[in-house]
């Protein structure tokens, strides 16, 4: 990672980063500590959501197939 041994206040070289280039400046370093649920419900939720969507459109997607002709013309 660009990041990894970096000390706070070091800005990183550039990096290759979704199609472009990045740096970052470490800020702050806290420990690394375990959230309560109550600070990772959210997040939870909103995967939890996610993943079962992502789910629901590829079961659909595949009923679709077994009843319908499906032609792509290009």
């Amino acid at each position: 990672l660009a990041f990894s041994g970096m000390r706070v206040g070091e800005i990183s070289a550039p990096f290759r980063y979704r199609g472009g280039y990045s740096i970052i400046q470490l800020l702050a370093l806290e420990p690394e500590r375990i959230k309560s649920f109550a600070e990772a419900r959210e997040q939870l939720r909103a995967d939890y959501i996610q993943s079962h969507h992502t789910q629901a459109i590829a079961d659909w997607l595949e009923q679709a197939k077994k009843h319908y002709k499906i032609r792509i013309s290009l």
